[in-house]
């Protein structure tokens, strides 16, 4: 399963890489095979030894969850992968708790994992980090996989930020492209308009407005309006484009 071309694309199997600083048992312990039998979407390679070097720079400056991000790549050198095979028909919010029961239980049983990264989006998390969460079940999915990014854009005051994830369950990502407005707002942001597509069922259509910012809170008497677009950065993806009004960036 090294050479995963589907790993972007829309509906992607979900791959979760276990890390551990040391070797855990080679078999697949009993309880882990009975419980993938009842769930036969769910799916688990064998333990190898290798480094974690094909993590390219763009995904390490990415893992803002994770502080200790660089030691723990460079001590851990075991890896499992636990993924799933998506059926199309599957409801997506179905899915996505699906996936989070799977990694509680992968967790519960290997008590020497390290950390999980999330190889679709490239963001990691510590065992401690994920087991310790108090999501619910509506925003775990949201909250442990979906990755916020930032770009400052070169030779200019332009910045985006985008989210990438969602793409796996058939739903748009959000996408911001702005200048002079403390980025850390719009994190909060973006995690809101993540958390609204979802429960909502993706309900936000082009030209619809959601509430933006004035100073560094949401307000709704300010309204930004949102358009279905694709991606401006890589992987090429729907996304929902939120004009910032006076604080956009870009044509549209």
């Amino acid at each position: 399963m090294e050479n995963r071309h589907d790993i972007l694309s829309a509906g992607a199997p979900l791959y979760m890489r276990l890390l551990f600083k040391e070797q855990p048992a080679k078999e697949i312990p009993k309880e882990l095979r009975d419980y993938i039998h009842e769930y036969p979407l769910l799916k688990i390679e064998d333990c190898i030894c290798k480094d974690n070097s094909d993590i390219d720079e763009i995904n390490r400056g990415q893992m803002w969850d994770c502080p200790d991000s660089e030691k723990i790549l460079a001590e851990c050198k075991y890896r499992i992968i636990a993924y799933d095979y998506p059926r199309e028909d599957m409801d997506f919010a179905d899915r996505a708790n699906m996936l989070m029961i799977y990694l509680d239980k992968l967790l519960e049983i290997y008590q020497n994992c390290e950390a999980v990264y999330f190889e679709n989006t490239g963001k990691l998390f510590t065992r401690e980090q994920i087991v310790n969460s108090k999501f619910d079940d509506k925003t775990k999915f949201i909250n442990l996989v979906v990755n916020v990014r930032y770009f400052a854009l070169p030779d200019s005051d332009e910045m985006i930020i985008d989210t990438i994830g969602m793409n796996i369950l058939y739903l748009p990502d959000v996408q911001y492209h702005f200048r002079k407005m403390n980025p850390n707002y719009i994190f909060a942001h973006a995690y809101n308009m993540l958390g609204y597509i979802f429960i909502n069922r993706n309900s936000i259509r082009t030209g619809e407005t959601v509430d933006g910012i004035s100073g560094e809170y949401i307000d709704g008497n300010v309204q930004w309006t949102c358009r279905f677009e694709d991606s401006l950065l890589k992987p090429l993806r729907p996304v929902v484009d939120v004009d910032m009004g006076e604080f956009a960036a870009g044509k549209r």
